[in-house]
């Protein structure tokens, strides 16, 4: 018969006694008797010799029997049982509490880490709104200083122009000098391939690159038609020297792409105008300025005083400037005359002559204007003029294709 330690001991295993006999709490002891022997006979060791876990649960059949048919050891394992149910259930609301708990600290977790991320985006825009806004200020400084220089060198050209400039005096005919090279003479066409490296050049680049050989007035990219990808891409460079525009005609392919890799994309760097300026000195056909005359020189008077030297000998010297004591013998009555001609009298300034020379001034001013404004609408038609011609070309080089 098992003591009430073992029926405490049985109760706390994992496996119940009323599960094994397949009853209720509540059933009497008659029912006990009667599911063991049910039970019994399906786990007998003598019709399972060859099965150690019917042999096991054979046995505690017969515990289970013993303590839930006697009243003290069915007592004492029914409150360790319940006991054990209670434990259960706590152990199971402790649970639920913790994993509510750990459900609410993750949320919180999250919910700080999401703060925080938020924090961080925030800060690294600010960042990138800073350096943007310095970037900007660069650029505009930049451009600023750009602009100046180029009204500097404007200024230097109108300079130059006024100096190239000669007003007659009848009809104030205005004649300027100009540079024999016109624009499209040191205009360069380049050609490169658009895959690879090419797939980044743009006009920045093209400058950057070909900025060494000398000053670039305009570049201008030629983009063709949508419907098409083309496999060169292609570009104008209107240089603002001619020799600049010779030395990147001419220049030292394999010194240039050691130097940087990007120079190996470039196909063609050519002339625009499809062959090459007569660099030989010719003389300008334009008139020849007008100078102005000079007054003819004043014929030499005749007679003694012509060829008299003012410093000459003392005789000269007594003839041309007589002393009183030959020329003029005061008397009482006679009294001495001085004779002035008009022509020792300077003619003062006036303020018409002044007036006047605003005039040309105002005149050479507006001229100036004009001639900036028509070099200006010249330049422009003619970057028009090889814009479309480019294109004309490029279309003809795909249909040749």
């Amino acid at each position: 018969m098992p003591s009430e330690s073992e029926a405490i001991e049985f109760a706390n295993s994992p496996l119940s006694f009323y599960e094994l006999l397949n009853l209720e709490t509540t059933a009497q002891a008659k029912d006990v008797r009667r599911a063991y022997r049910k039970t019994a006979l399906q786990y007998h060791p003598d019709k399972n010799p060859d099965n150690p876990s019917a042999v096991e649960k054979f046995h505690l059949l017969t515990a289970a029997q013993e303590i839930l048919c006697d009243v003290a050891l069915r007592a004492a394992y029914d409150n360790a049982l319940a006991a054990k149910v209670a434990k259960k259930r706590r152990a199971e609301a402790y649970d639920s509490n913790r994993r509510h708990m750990k459900e609410e600290l993750e949320a919180r977790e999250n919910s700080f880490k999401r703060q925080k991320t938020e924090a961080d985006e925030k800060k690294r825009e600010f960042e990138r709104l800073k350096e943007e806004g310095i970037r900007r200020r660069k650029e505009m400084d930049e451009r600023k200083k750009r602009e100046a220089a180029a009204e500097e060198e404007e200024e230097e050209e109108g300079d130059a122009a006024k100096m190239e400039i000669d007003q007659d005096d009848d009809n104030q005919d205005v004649v300027v000098g100009e540079s024999k090279f016109s624009e499209l003479d040191r205009t360069l066409k380049v050609k490169w391939r658009r895959k690879g490296a090419g797939e980044m050049m743009d006009k920045a680049g093209l400058i950057d690159l070909f900025g060494r050989f000398g000053k670039i007035d305009e570049c201008v990219v030629v983009s063709g038609s949508a419907e098409k990808e083309k496999k060169y891409a292609s570009a104008l460079l209107i240089f603002h020297n001619i020799a600049h525009a010779y030395a990147a005609v001419h220049r030292d392919k394999k010194v240039l792409e050691e130097e940087d890799d990007e120079w190996g994309i470039f196909r063609d760097v050519v002339w625009a105008s499809g062959k090459e300026p007569d660099l030989t000195f010719k003389k300008s056909s334009k008139p020849a300025e007008k100078q102005k005359e000079t007054p003819p020189p004043s014929s030499k008077p005749q007679g003694k005083e012509a060829q008299s030297d003012p410093e000459g000998t003392k005789d000269d010297k007594q003839d041309k400037f007589p002393t009183f004591s030959k020329s003029y013998k005061p008397t009482s009555k006679s009294t001495p005359s001085f004779s002035f001609k008009a022509s020792s009298f300077k003619k003062p300034t006036t303020s018409t002559d002044s007036s006047s020379r605003a005039d040309e001034m105002d005149f050479e001013s507006v001229t100036l204007m004009r001639m900036k404004a028509k070099a200006a609408e010249r330049r422009q038609a003619e970057q028009q003029k090889l814009t479309e011609e480019l294109l004309k070309r490029e279309a003809e080089e795909e249909k040749a294709d």
